[in-house]
């Protein structure tokens, strides 16, 4: 069999196609490496931005609750005898007046964690009870000795104590309680503009899901975790999972630090 061969004409055209077509090709890979780079910083600013709206969405949440017990906190009819007749009246009347706050129920506790007087919306006695009752978590750092929040899920639903201390002029001390429904953290964690495109969680400063299964946590890549729950209050950057994909993550820190979104 002869070889094909190839005429003049047709090398020089085909000189010229390569010419042609192999720069193009060189030039089209690499925009398709910026179009990633940049598609790739873009997701890194949208999931800081989620990480950090939720984190000040909880934070607010939570700090217009604290406000609420601390104006409680200095009323003069608890500041003078928490367990007299006006006092407890005056607990029962800012519960009533919180009722659009999620909060639905509240106590006085002693020094030595004794129920003093305990109000509560009707039907939510015996979770009161349950969210309310034991020692207080440990204060985080810059917050108030006895100060804390404490986020359980009950019945699939979300609840937090608020507490903060107690001290009257009568030399009482303890602290206020509060038990607060959280369903508005969920919505925090849900942003209606990024739909499915990020998945946030809410972890405490030990790794812990508070809002989010352990599953989920586990799915994690294992240095954007470490990075969340580093000193460092925020932060973002690119991980591998498990199984070696890339991953765009980022963190921000709510609640004075102690609580932590993940936004992957």
């Amino acid at each position: 069999m002869r070889r094909l061969r190839l005429g003049l004409l047709a090398q020089i055209g085909l000189a010229l196609a390569l010419v042609g077509t192999v720069p193009l090709a060189i030039a089209a890979a690499q925009l398709a490496t910026v179009n990633r780079e940049a598609l790739v910083e873009q997701l890194l600013r949208t999931h800081t931005v989620s990480a950090r709206t939720a984190a000040d969405a909880i934070d607010s949440f939570l700090a217009a609750r604290r406000s609420l017990a601390s104006t409680l906190l200095l009323s003069p009819e608890l500041a003078a005898d928490p367990t007299s007749a006006v006092g407890q009246l005056r607990l029962s009347d800012s519960l009533a007046s919180w009722s659009a706050t999620g909060i639905v129920a509240a106590a006085l506790y002693d020094a030595s964690d004794q129920l003093i007087v305990k109000v509560q919306q009707k039907g939510y006695g015996e979770l009161a009870d349950d969210l309310l009752g034991g020692a207080a978590a440990a204060a985080g750092p810059g917050e108030m000795a006895a100060t804390s929040s404490t986020l359980r899920t009950i019945d699939l639903h979300p609840w937090i104590r608020l507490e903060l201390p107690l001290a009257g002029g009568s030399g009482a001390t303890g602290s206020l309680r509060l038990a607060v429904d959280g369903e508005p953290l969920l919505r925090a964690l849900a942003p209606e503009e990024l739909g499915e495109q990020a998945r946030l969680l809410l972890l405490d400063r030990a790794g812990r899901p508070l809002l989010g299964s352990a599953g989920e946590i586990a799915d994690l890549p294992e240095l954007l975790l470490e990075s969340a729950l580093s000193a460092r209050l925020s932060g973002s950057g690119r991980f591998r999972d498990r199984a070696a994909r890339e991953i765009v993550g980022a963190w921000s820190a709510a609640y004075s630090g102690r609580w932590i979104v993940v936004s992957t």
